[in-house]
């Protein structure tokens, strides 16, 4: 190899050197500031409404209404008697929007036939909007077919106000003690459909469930 050669090998390696040397240089950086974002689940709050607006001066019948909740006793019931008895479900203000669904049972204490007053109750709910079936344990479920906002101090919707006794009820039916049982739920309207006619889409089915966990205390 002559010297010229042996120059140029020199310097290219020289070179080499030096740019190995170039990629240990620290990269320029940059940070953000930390931002925290805060996410705060909403909820539901409902109200079971039980109330009575009578007796009127011609009734017979006396209501006992505690206004603590715990349900109305009423007292020297007749047939052909109209009572006043106001149930629905209220959405508390504040609270997420939401799909309800109530339920009710009757219970006597002479194993006679209450289907009139199922029937009669079935009327009302449906003429204020509620889907009704009968539940496998006898119970009839309704299911409100809107979505309730808690946007106002507290938005009623009642699924009955009167309990109509049959004029067909004759001496047998004396002296018989019933209860009308009934219970609400709700369940979120965000990423949910509404109750559907068929009463089988995933709404029906979850309030479905909570009803009757509920009836299982």
């Amino acid at each position: 190899m002559n010297k010229k050669n042996i120059l140029t090998a020199a310097v290219s390696l020289s070179l080499v050197a030096c740019l190995s040397i170039g990629a240990t240089l620290a990269y320029f950086t940059d940070k953000t500031q930390t931002a925290e974002n805060v996410l705060t689940t909403g909820n539901i709050n409902v109200k079971l409404i039980d109330r009575t607006e009578g007796p009127d001066e011609e009734d017979t019948w006396l209501a006992d209404d505690p206004q603590d909740d715990t349900g109305i006793t009423y007292t020297h019931v007749m047939p052909g008697d109209e009572i006043s008895k106001l149930v629905g479900l209220g959405v508390e203000e504040g609270s997420e929007s939401c799909y309800m669904a109530m339920s009710v049972s009757i219970s006597h204490n002479n194993g006679l036939d209450m289907e009139d007053i199922y029937e009669d109750i079935r009327a009302q709910a449906i003429a204020n909007g509620w889907l009704c079936m009968d539940a496998p344990n006898g119970d009839l479920y309704c299911f409100y077919s809107e979505k309730v906002n808690g946007t106002v101090p507290m938005s009623l919707v009642t699924l009955f106000d009167t309990v109509n006794v049959p004029e067909s009820w004759t001496d047998e039916y004396a002296n018989t003690t019933f209860n009308i049982d009934v219970k609400g739920v709700a369940i979120q309207a965000a990423n949910l459909e509404a109750p559907n006619e068929a009463l089988n889409n995933t709404t029906c089915n979850e309030l479905s469930n909570m009803l009757q966990q509920v009836a299982l205390g």
